[in-house]
Parts: C-alpha cells; sequence; structure tokens
C-alpha cells in the first residue's frame, strides 16, 4: 500500500540535512506528530505482548496487491481499547517478518519488530484478509516503558476524542483545540492509502469544514517547532498540496525565502473562503 502526504518540500530539506552525514551513518527519519499517528490508525490498543507465534502468515500487505509476504504474528493482550475497538480482550498483530542472518535480524530493517512481554500502544489497521492488524513502522507503537507514556496516552486519547466530533474542535474557543483538530483533519484526509498510480482521485471536502481548517491553520504558530510529537504548520501547509493554479507559488527570489513563513501563513488567510482542501478517495485495489 502507497501512503505519502504532500510535504514534499518539507521532506526535501530533510533530505539535504541528511546528506551532510557520514554514508555510514544509518539513515533516521523523524518520526510523525503524534496527532498524525493517531488520524492514520483505524484502531488504536494499549496492551502486552504475550508471545510471538512460531508459524509465520503468507498473506498480501494491502488490498489489491499480487505478491505475498511473510508476516509474524505477536498475541497482544489487550489492557485499554483507546480507538475503534469496544470489549477487545486480545489481539494479533502482524508485522513483517525480519530478513535473518545468524539467528538475527540483518540490519538495517526499516520495519517495526515486535517481542515478547513488550508492553505498548499500538496504531494499527485491520488486514484486508486476514484475521490480525497490521502494523509496519516502529513509530506506529509507544513504548509503556517511556517517561513519557502516560503524556502521550493522555495526549492520543484527547486527539481521538476531537476526531469523534471534528467540527466542534474546529469551533472550539481554545485555539489550540482548534489547531489540533485541523491537523488531524489535514492528516486524514491528506494522506494517500491506496495502491498505487500517479494520479489518485481526490475530492473537496465540506465547504465549511474546509473554511474551519484553513482558519485554524492561519492563526497557528508560524515558528520553527522541533518537537517532532507536535504538529508543525509547516508540514500542515505543504499537506493542503496547493498549487500555481491555486494562487500558490514558491518564493523565487532571496528576499521572498527569508520570508517565506510569513507567505505562507497570509496566502492560507486570504484564501480560506476559496480554497477547497481534498482528500483522497481510497481504491479498493481492483482495475
Amino acid at each position: 500500500m502507497v501512503r505519502f502526504t504532500f510535504c514534499g518540500v518539507a521532506a526535501l530539506a530533510c533530505l539535504a540535512a541528511v546528506s551532510a552525514f557520514s554514508s555510514a551513518k544509518a539513515l533516521m527519519v523523524a518520526p510523525s506528530p503524534l496527532p498524525n499517528r493517531v488520524a492514520g490508525a483505524k484502531v488504536i490498543l494499549v496492551g502486552k505482548v504475550t508471545k510471538i507465534e512460531e508459524k509465520t502468515v503468507m498473506a498480501v500487505p494491502y488490498k489489491g496487491a499480487k505478491e505475498k509476504v511473510e508476516y509474524k504474528i505477536a498475541v497482544v493482550k489487550v489492557e485499554e481499547n483507546v480507538a475503534g475497538v469496544k470489549g477487545l480482550t486480545e489481539a494479533k498483530i502482524g508485522f513483517i517478518a525480519p530478513p535473518m542472518g545468524g539467528g538475527k535480524p540483518i540490519r538495517p530493517f526499516r520495519g517495526v519488530v515486535l517481542a515478547e512481554g513488550q508492553e505498548a500502544c499500538f496504531f494499527l489497521q485491520p488486514h484486508p484478509e486476514e484475521a490480525f492488524y497490521l502494523i509496519n513502522m516502529a513509530q506506529e507503537t509507544l513504548d509503556k516503558k517511556a517517561q513519557d507514556f502516560d503524556k502521550q496516552l493522555t495526549e492520543v486519547k484527547k486527539c481521538v476524542k476531537l476526531l469523534e466530533k471534528p467540527l466542534d474542535g474546529l469551533k472550539s474557543k481554545d485555539k489550540d483545540e482548534r489547531f489540533t483538530t485541523a491537523g488531524l483533519l489535514l492528516a486524514r484526509y491528506r494522506t494517500y492509502r491506496g495502491t498505487g498510480g500517479a494520479n489518485p482521485k481526490q475530492e473537496g471536502i465540506d465547504a465549511e469544514e474546509s473554511k474551519l481548517i484553513m482558519q485554524a491553520l492561519a492563526e497557528a504558530d508560524w515558528g520553527p517547532q522541533r518537537d517532532f510529537n507536535k504538529l508543525n504548520a509547516t508540514q500542515m501547509f505543504y499537506q493542503l498540496g496547493a498549487t500555481k493554479e491555486d494562487g500558490w507559488e514558491p518564493p523565487k527570489t532571496p528576499e521572498e525565502r527569508k520570508k517565506i513563513l510569513e507567505l505562507m501563513q497570509k496566502w492560507v488567510k486570504d484564501n480560506a473562503d476559496k480554497y477547497r482542501i481534498k482528500k483522497f478517495v481510497e481504491d479498493d485495489g481492483k482495475k
């Protein structure tokens, strides 16, 4: 399954920074903001891995895939159903089996490897055909042993609540709630989770909702953001996918580049009533 957001320029900036390091060092990818992980998950659970099943499962990685991959299955005792399900006491989570060498995973391995005894909050997707949930990246877990776990879980629950009634969040008297709700919706709408294609189908969201998201973004703090767990106004701007046809052109002169954040914010404010945010329409994998 292809999954990407319209944050092209920001991504290029990150790659440029990475290139400054020695090629011998592993590529470190910054985790998505916590609200993005919440918005992208269909099911969120807190639990403990009680065992890793010996038998692996060959299954498609996404609906419509032609090739199957090997999955290891973790059995998780569910301590808390945070979102997407109710009353679940045990869950099976599939993760792609890492390539092995000498009895150990061959490094580097970009996927997630779950282990018996691991306790975490898991951000999951139901498998399209099999009776287990999917997890693909290490950032789709929050380690329960981390010092800030309780704080992060509280934030996760806050985001889940905002997504339950997004219009209430966008109209909240609290500026941070409006901004967080806007970020959650942008992450949900502007992340493509289909099966590929150069021109994935998109359609405009509700006009009022679009305007409220734009207004929340326009009034946000556009300063530098170094906490990767938090939403970033610049990243959210690139998620919009604005183009020249929409009246947005990247700065060309050195003077304009110095004021790029100011120009972005001004465009969002000026176009809150005009620009209609679009969402990706997930296909069913059929041709």
